[in-house]
């Protein structure tokens, strides 16, 4: 009888165990940007592990809502990341409206799903407003490249925005347009601002289905060893 026991609770022990294991490498994902400033970091860069990495592209619209996006550097700065477009005063290594032109970042997961997302923004300011699209495809020359769902285009009451059940391949986040000429973002009233850092979130309840799972594999076990006394 002893010899059952341990034998089903070193089961428990090894299901919760790679139940916790897959929920963290799949929930906690951490895609951070951290690394020295950088106003060329190339117009396609890779972060994450392999396995779990998401591509950054740059782009910019020169006329937004009417214009196709143009390809442009991925920057960082402060272990965040904006773009750049060199040879032009827009101010770099920050996603901003300037005039008639904004930035925008395009985040490609490739075929991996997240139960959910959460975004953290760096040097932005209350009033700051941005544009976040999810979709299945780009297309650069559409004014709207992510179609498919416009997730928010107002100003955050945090820095942190969180996008559940994430199932598309892309992620695009724009500064929306207020035709202003802005300074850097540590300058008073700039419309502008960084991604920090993108995690991905664990999905609630999957380890409460796990236990309910044991349980019901424990009843009949129990009922065994009851009839053998």
């Amino acid at each position: 009888m002893k010899n059952k026991t341990f034998k089903f609770m070193s089961g428990v022990v090894l299901v919760v165990g790679l139940g916790v294991g897959a929920n963290a490498q799949a929930g906690y994902v951490d895609f951070t940007f951290d690394g020295d400033n950088d106003a060329t970091l190339g117009t396609s860069v890779n972060f994450g592990s392999a396995g779990y990495q998401v591509a950054v592209q740059g782009f910019y619209q020169s006329s937004p809502g009417l214009g196709s996006w143009l390809s442009t550097q991925v920057a960082r700065n402060t272990d965040a990341l904006g773009v750049n477009r060199p040879g032009t005063a827009d101010q770099p290594n920050q996603l901003d409206s300037f005039g008639t032109e904004v930035d925008g970042l395009l985040f490609d997961f490739g075929n991996v799903s997240w139960p959910s997302l959460r975004i953290t923004f760096s040097m932005r300011a209350a009033f700051d407003q941005m544009d976040i699209w999810v979709g299945d495809t780009f297309n650069a020359s559409n004014a709207s490249p992510l179609a498919v769902q416009l997730l928010s285009n107002s100003s955050l009451s945090s820095n942190v925005y969180d996008i559940a059940s994430f199932n598309h391949r892309y992620l695009f986040i724009a500064a929306a347009d207020d035709g202003d000429a802005e300074a850097d973002c540590t300058a008073a009233g700039a419309n502008c601002f960084r991604v920090d850092n993108i995690r991905a979130i664990p999905e609630p309840g999957s380890l409460a289905l796990l236990g309910c799972g044991l349980l019901a594999m424990g009843v009949p076990l129990r009922r065994r060893i009851l009839a053998k006394r």
